[in-house]
């Protein structure tokens, strides 16, 4: 007789993937990994890395070309000639690129100097040119003028419009000669022109006037000696006006620019010790005085150039280096 218990069926057995033959999974992520950084390494170690001599020199290519100053382009190539692999070749690009920022520096600094140059000519020639030699002008004028024209030459001689200058020169020759000996009439006029318009330079004016009287005789050594005095105490009176005006424009106009003009012009034109120690020792006193000065050694080089001479500011122009 059958048995009416039915026979268990069989345990639904759970399939499992055959066992790989290859590397764990683990161990192919690794290498990976590995494999990335091997290209990461070769690419930082190659001529793409970021300070590598091939970029650092297409960079300061670049610089060069958009017109960026020495100090950036220079220290690009500082770091491509850090680069250990650097080539013959790309030594060559140094030195050539080196070159042609030598010429453009060269360049740039005659034409900010020639530009000093068109300041001068414009306000000591031009300007005197056209409101005192018109028509026929007078011989003392005239010599004034070819002082001017000496002071530019020697200056600015590859300024660009040094024809200008030299066709006055031509047409003035023969009617004053500075090889000459100035009369007082010369004289006088030189001074009145140092001193007509402000700021005055009464330095430069006595020095005529001293050098005149020098070899001069009668009645021209006493006139240019009369002159003198006069100018004196002119300069007293302007000397105080100008003193009061650099304090005005300080503290009413707070014109630290318009102050220390005065100041300085109160320094290098009063041909006075006294007056120029006074106006010194206002003038070092200024909180931005190391400013000012490397402004007016750049911007103003005449003017500095008579500063240098003055004991108390060369010390402090001494003081700022470069």
């Amino acid at each position: 007789m059958a048995s009416s218990r039915q026979r268990p069926s069989e345990t639904t057995r759970i399939r499992r993937p055959a066992r790989s033959s290859g590397p764990p999974v683990g161990l192919i992520i690794a290498g990976i990994f590995l494999g990335l950084g091997v290209l990461g390494w070769a690419f930082m170690s190659g001529v793409n890395k970021p300070n590598s001599a091939t970029t650092m020199i297409a960079a300061a290519e670049k610089a060069y070309a958009q017109g960026f100053g020495s100090t950036d382009v220079e220290t690009k190539l500082r770091l491509a000639e850090a680069d250990s692999s650097m080539s013959a070749e790309q030594r060559v690009q140094i030195k050539d690129l080196r070159q042609r920022l030598k010429v453009r520096d060269a360049e740039v600094a005659l034409a900010t100097h020639n530009i000093l140059g068109t300041t001068y000519m414009q306000k000591k020639l031009k300007n005197y040119s056209d409101r005192y030699l018109t028509g026929k002008p007078d011989k003392p004028k005239a010599r004034v003028f070819l002082q001017r024209c000496v002071v530019f030459k020697q200056r600015w001689p590859e300024h660009p419009e040094m024809d200008w200058v030299e066709r006055q020169e031509r047409r003035f020759a023969g009617f004053v000669s500075l090889s000459d000996a100035p009369t007082f009439e010369d004289v006088a006029w030189e001074a009145e022109a140092l001193t007509y318009a402000k700021p005055r330079d009464y330095k430069m004016a006595f020095d005529a006037l001293d050098s005149f009287m020098a070899t001069a005789s009668g009645d021209d050594k006493t006139l240019a000696a009369n002159l003198k005095k006069t100018m004196e105490a002119d300069r007293k009176e302007y000397h105080e006006d100008r003193m009061l005006q650099a304090e005005y424009e300080l503290k009413e106009n707070t014109d630290e620019a318009a102050a220390v003009q005065w100041l300085v012009w109160g320094v290098i034109g009063m041909g006075d010790q006294d007056m120029s120690d006074e106006a010194a020792k206002y003038l070092l006193n200024m909180p931005s005085v190391d400013a000012y000065l490397r402004g007016y050694r750049t911007k103003q080089p005449l003017v500095f150039e008579r500063l240098k001479t003055y004991p108390m500011i060369k010390a402090q122009i001494d003081k700022l280096g470069d």
